[in-house]
């Protein structure tokens, strides 16, 4: 299904339509909403399944100039508007668990429940992270005359996964987010919260106790023996975790 928002050609899909209940789940960086399709066949049936492709990614165009968070927060806001969604509950993965803090602080009235899996937003980076960022930007200086094969080796041990298979477009827009530190937004997230995160998640650094501690009214599950894509190797343990938790 398509709408316009705000101008933005927007590609979604639904599953249980009639019901009155709505989860809205916002995918990771890099996925679609066709992702989540497995796990929306295995949730509660008297829900309204919203499977939203973010823009840029699927089939929903790119926000217009350098988009970060604000720009994806202030989209989300509008697509719910648009569908005229009533006090939905929202699931945000990784670099939609980002978007779906800010949304939350800043609207605290629009959610009735919030589901965290595995989401971005602390970057409280390690030295080691530290270091890599330090010699990216002195090797940005002589990568001009090495040979392409060597340059690849060094990027694939410097940069993340998602840097290196990024359009230049979606490149502008990681340099943005992966700053974008949400710590202080945290305890002003009043909805009921449930933070699942994979005990074998090797992507985002493990801040799900951090989350857990500062976010009022939340609780945080472990899922053993899943890794950041629970949803995609995984499915069924992660529908019951959800199914469990969902009010």
């Amino acid at each position: 299904m398509q709408k316009i928002v705000n101008g933005t050609l927007t590609q979604y899909q639904t599953t249980n339509s009639k019901q009155k209940n709505t989860l809205l789940v916002l995918h990771g960086w890099g996925q679609s909403g066709s992702n989540w399709q497995t796990i929306a066949n295995l949730l509660p049936k008297n829900y309204q399944i919203v499977l939203l492709d973010l823009p840029g990614f699927g089939g929903t165009e790119h926000l217009p100039d350098n988009p970060s968070i604000p720009e994806y927060t202030q989209f989300v806001f509008e697509f719910i508007k648009k569908l005229n969604l009533k006090k939905p509950a929202i699931l945000g993965h990784s670099f939609g668990g980002q978007i779906a803090i800010n949304l939350t602080a800043k609207y605290p009235t629009l959610l009735f429940q919030l589901i965290l899996l595995s989401p971005a937003g602390i970057r409280n980076r390690s030295k080691k992270q530290k270091l890599k960022t330090r010699v990216y930007k002195k090797f940005k200086f002589i990568k001009k005359i090495l040979p392409k094969s060597i340059i690849q080796l060094i990027l694939k041990q410097l940069t993340s996964t998602d840097y290196l298979n990024a359009s230049s477009q979606h490149k502008q827009i990681l340099k943005q987010i992966v700053i974008q530190d949400l710590t202080n937004k945290l305890n002003k997230i009043t909805t009921p919260t449930t933070i699942l995160w994979g005990s074998e998640d090797k992507e985002i650094p493990y801040s799900g106790k951090i989350m857990a501690n500062l976010i009022p009214n939340s609780k945080l599950i472990v899922l053993y023996g899943q890794d950041h894509n629970p949803h995609l190797n995984k499915p069924q343990d992660l529908a019951q975790a959800i199914n469990q938790n969902l009010k």
